[in-house]
């Protein structure tokens, strides 16, 4: 997700062992100014199968809200993830995150660890 530094933070993802064990919690910031990646502190768990569910809040912190039955929230001013009150009712993978007008983030679908069948189902995070 782009900061509003203009630096882009990358979290999670996994190796070729995918669910077998590669799975990551670290988390790195990209400078496009410099085209270099630096390590930044690490989630409270391991997440992959993200791609669209790290979302921007109006007060300048990410929601990492996929891949995981936890949410977190990195603050760029500290460099740190904290978690997040609430959560969704399993880890989700392939989910969608949209910031809505009101502040509050709408997560919605996606599918269980299992690769089970996917869900209808939304989740609203209040920051």
């Amino acid at each position: 997700v782009l900061l509003a530094d203009g630096k882009i933070l990358v979290v999670g993802g996994s190796d070729e062992r995918d669910f077998r064990g590669g799975i990551y919690s670290s988390a790195e910031l990209y400078e496009p100014a410099t085209g270099k990646f630096a390590a930044t502190s690490s989630m409270s768990t391991a997440r992959f199968k993200i791609p669209d569910v790290v979302v921007l809040l109006q007060n300048g912190k990410a929601l990492i809200a996929g891949g995981g039955q936890r949410l977190d929230v990195y603050d760029p001013a500290t460099a740190s993830f904290s978690q997040a009150a609430g959560g969704v009712d399993r880890p989700r993978q392939f989910a969608a995150a949209t910031l809505l007008e009101n502040g509050k983030v709408l997560i919605t679908g996606g599918y269980d660890e299992n690769a089970g069948p996917a869900t209808a189902a939304a989740w609203l995070y209040k920051p």
